[in-house]
C-alpha cells in the first residue's frame, strides 16, 4: 500500500536486491531449489541475471510463495457426509 507517492522498498526490488527479497523471507530448502534451477539455466546459455529471475519465479511457482505455516496449509481434504 502506498500513501502520496510513498513507495515502500519491499515493494518494488533494486538491481542490488535480488527479486525474491520482496517477498517473504525464503526457506534454506528454497534457497537450495532455486540455486540448482539457476545453474540448469546457465548451462543452457540464459544470462546470470535471467537465469535467477527464472529460477526464483519457478521455486514461488511451485512452493506458492514465501515461507508457509500452519496447519492445514496445503489444502485439507474435507470429508463429505452424505444424509442417513
Amino acid at each position: 500500500m502506498t500513501f502520496a507517492g510513498f513507495r515502500s522498498p519491499l515493494m518494488y526490488p533494486t538491481e542490488e536486491q535480488p527479486c525474491h527479497a520482496a517477498t517473504s523471507p525464503v526457506t534454506d530448502k528454497q534457497k537450495r531449489k532455486a540455486e540448482h534451477i539457476e545453474k540448469g539455466y546457465e548451462e543452457k546459455g540464459v544470462s546470470r541475471k535471467e537465469s535467477e529471475e527464472r529460477a526464483w519465479r519457478t521455486v514461488n511457482k511451485q512452493d506458492k510463495g514465501g515461507k508457509q505455516s500452519g496447519s492445514g496449509r496445503k489444502g485439507a481434504v474435507r470429508k463429505k457426509v452424505g444424509k442417513k
